[in-house]
């Protein structure tokens, strides 16, 4: 159930950066494209803000190279939407991704 799902967000997003380097870049690109379609599709708060933590990780390393350019037209999407809980989302995971953002720019331009 739901409390499956969220144990698998939070250990993904624990594990995860452990292995992006690895991953091949089209394996990157599912991974991105399966967590953007996961936040559409995932009905519960609780395991919806656990999967925008997950793509939060990864896009603390993958932003910052450029290799999710399609995560701002996402967050974009979901910030117009009709949906009030993908706003929401929206709006966290944007916020986070500020703040990953600054923190890798501040060790680019100190």
């Amino acid at each position: 159930g739901c409390s499956l799902r969220q144990l698998s967000a939070v250990l993904l997003r624990k594990r995860i950066l452990r292995h992006w380097a690895a991953l091949a870049p089209q394996e990157r690109r599912a991974t991105q494209a399966a967590l953007m379609e996961s936040i559409l599709r995932e009905p519960l708060l609780l395991v919806r803000r656990s999967v925008a933590d997950v793509a939060s990780a990864v896009a603390k390393q993958a932003v910052p190279n450029g290799e999710w350019p399609e995560l701002l037209s996402f967050l974009e999407h979901c910030g117009s939407s009709g949906s009030a809980d993908h706003r929401e989302t929206a709006i966290g995971l944007f916020a986070s991704l500020a703040e990953n953002i600054a923190e890798s720019l501040q060790s680019i331009y100190p």
